[in-house]
């Protein structure tokens, strides 16, 4: 950060039980420079070592070097979760030769993993906001890393897509346990936003570079790539046991009603539910056909589930529901999940369009396919690092997401749709700035929305907000890849007809382009704020904090 006001200045609430609200896209009254707000201690013995009920605060007083040691712990685990995703995309034509798997079957390749990945989200979310959630992520871990080498041996096709499920069971509980003492770790706000950041930037990295790997592991085997994935994953595990701080101080708010019963088994099982349902009849309708009961029957019982969700939800005592109606009421906390759909299926779209397109097409190699769309990952370290210095970018998530969707469509995906697969001097001309544009584009518009949901809510519900995020993600992922998919059969299923893959593009256009209509309308940053305030209020959070404007380069 470039600056900050000096502690003297900070408005204090000591006296003011409700505290003012502060608009984030607005800049500091009597000043040019736009700013964001930063919750911190008065005092200085706070800044450092917040607390909150029902939380641990060892953590956050923890030396710096354990601190960022965790956070590369956490970060590695996030992007593992990505390449068990994206490294695949090269290596399913090989995994389904080597296992018996039908044409028809290649897709459960990647589904079997996401579709359990996303669905049990949320209730690792709530575990991890219950119970210690370092243990959460440590078990996720290893767990984790057990599935992946023992899939590395595996021969049967049955067996490998379970152990593809249990990966993804395996994997949603150490993203939203990660989030959760990520915001421990660092309770002061502009050291939390950079945390976040980085990860978000991580996976986002991860996403594209994972093709990559899976490509570079090709050369060899792909059980290769799990038996990495699995190295990668022990030794994580090992390095965060260590330095793990396991005796920990429990400040536990009162509550009537037990962790078990906070934990709201019956609503953790309608949204699974749904979330699986949902995701099954997208992924069958890519082969059966959209009119086929294959796609109706589980996407109806998903609907009618979700709906039977949100009554339960609004019926149960707040402190017993799964995602709470305060949680809810944050104004844009729904907005910015609807949102969060948006990059990845962007990445997603654009990435396995191509990766094909360039294997089955144009005949190239794993690698080389891989390195053809490299300008993905490049662009987007180069616009995730671009924010650590710029962190206006992010403090101002309004204009950052205005401006990234509507890059990401104007010019970058204009370009992809007229570069015709990137024959020749094509790629150069279209394909190439079409890539580098649009994931630079989406990796802020993605940091935005990433940290813009988790500091939406109060620290006891990160776990929650973390996993809202990771599932909107996820779902944005399967809409994109599904309608893609979809789209082929107005091209009888001829991937060599560039008008398949445009079908794909004008889809992303439109759902970027309602997207930002949806957003600039109904985007309200200063309404959030009372809302937020009132939640931390309930908490017992410690009142003798400062609002610390921190000053941010335009």
């Amino acid at each position: 950060m470039s600056g900050v006001t000096p502690p003297d200045r900070a408005l204090t609430t000591d006296s003011d039980t409700t505290p003012p609200n502060y608009d984030l896209d607005a800049p500091l009254q009597g000043s040019n420079t736009p700013v964001a707000p930063t919750l911190v201690d008065a005092g200085s013995e706070h800044d450092e070592n917040g607390s909150d009920n029902g939380v641990e605060n060892t953590f956050a007083r923890l030396s710096n070097v354990r601190k960022h040691v965790l956070l590369a712990i956490f970060s590695l685990a996030t992007a593992l979760d990505v390449v068990s995703v994206s490294g695949l995309i090269t290596t399913t034509e090989s995994i389904s030769r080597d296992l018996g798997l039908e044409a028809g079957n290649i897709t459960w390749i990647l589904t079997a993993y996401s579709m359990t990945f996303a669905s049990f989200l949320l209730f690792w979310g709530r575990v991890s906001d219950l119970y210690p959630a370092h243990i959460v992520f440590e078990g996720g871990f290893v767990m984790l890393a057990i599935f992946f080498l023992i899939s590395s041996f595996v021969t049967n096709k049955y067996g490998f897509l379970v152990l593809r499920a249990l990966q993804g069971i395996a994997a949603s509980s150490t993203i939203p346990s990660a989030y959760h003492l990520i915001v421990h770790l660092f309770p002061v706000r502009d050291k939390q936003q950079g945390a976040l950041a980085l990860l978000g930037l991580i996976a986002a990295i991860a996403n594209t570079l994972g093709v990559v790997l899976g490509g570079l592991f090709e050369l060899a085997s792909w059980r290769w790539l799990f038996r990495f994935m699995a190295i990668l994953a022990f030794a994580s595990a090992g390095v965060g046991a260590l330095i793990m701080p396991w005796k920990m101080e429990r400040h536990i708010a009162a509550n009537k009603f037990s962790k078990l019963q906070r934990l709201d088994l019956f609503g953790v099982f309608l949204m699974t539910a749904a979330l699986l349902l949902f995701i099954l009849g997208l992924t069958s309708g890519t082969t059966d056909g959209w009119k086929n009961e294959h796609f109706l029957a589980p996407f109806l019982i998903s609907c009618v589930l979700t709906a039977a969700f949100f009554v339960w939800e609004s019926k149960i005592h707040e402190d017993k529901a799964l995602l709470s109606m305060k949680l809810l009421k944050l104004p844009n906390l729904v907005l910015l999940c609807f949102m969060a759909m948006t990059p990845y299926l962007w990445w997603g779209t654009i990435s396995l369009s191509l990766a094909n397109y360039y294997q089955i097409v144009s005949h190239h190699s794993a690698i080389l396919a891989a390195a053809r769309i490299i300008p993905i990952g490049i662009a987007g370290l180069v616009g995730g690092t671009l924010v650590q210095y710029m962190p206006a970018l992010l403090s101002r998530p309004k204009w950052t997401i205005i401006g990234g969707i509507f890059i990401a469509i104007v010019p970058a995906t204009v370009l992809l749709i007229l570069g015709d697969g990137g024959h020749g001097n094509d790629y150069w001309k279209y394909m190439f700035p079409g890539c580098a544009i649009g994931s630079f584009a989406i990796i802020l518009v993605f940091l935005a929305e990433n940290i813009g949901i988790i500091q939406a809510v109060p620290p006891s519900a990160s776990g929650v907000a973390g996993a809202l995020l990771q599932v909107s993600l996820q779902l944005g992922s399967v809409v994109g890849l599904s309608v893609q998919a979809g789209l082929y059969t107005l091209v009888d299923n001829d991937i060599s007809n560039w008008k398949g893959t445009q079908y794909g593009y004008y889809f992303v256009i439109a759902w970027l382009a309602v997207s930002l209509i949806v957003f600039t309308i109904f985007y309200r940053p200063e309404a959030s704020q009372k809302v937020l305030q009132e939640l931390q209020t309930s908490e017992k959070l410690p009142v003798d904090v400062a609002v610390k404007p921190t000053v941010s380069p335009v």
